[in-house]
């Protein structure tokens, strides 16, 4: 997930627009979820690194996350 987002924001122009869904989505039950069957993790992980190249959009639904484009 992390390697996919990094890549995809590579080809992204300035001004466009990344959603990554399924952001809350776990394989387990609440409160004993496995971080690595999640991507929250790589989602939140990739917008750390990248934070100074994007925005991330607000009035999104919680289980999306989109991301603007600001700079290569």
């Amino acid at each position: 997930m992390l390697a996919d987002a990094v890549l995809s924001f590579w080809l992204l122009r300035r001004g466009g627009v990344m959603v990554f869904d399924d952001y809350l989505w776990s394989l387990e039950p609440w409160g004993q979820q496995d971080p690595l069957n999640m991507p929250k993790p790589a989602i939140d992980a990739f917008i750390n690194i990248y934070q100074r190249k994007l925005r991330v959009l607000a009035g999104i639904p919680l289980y999306q996350i989109a991301i603007e484009k600001l700079a290569d």
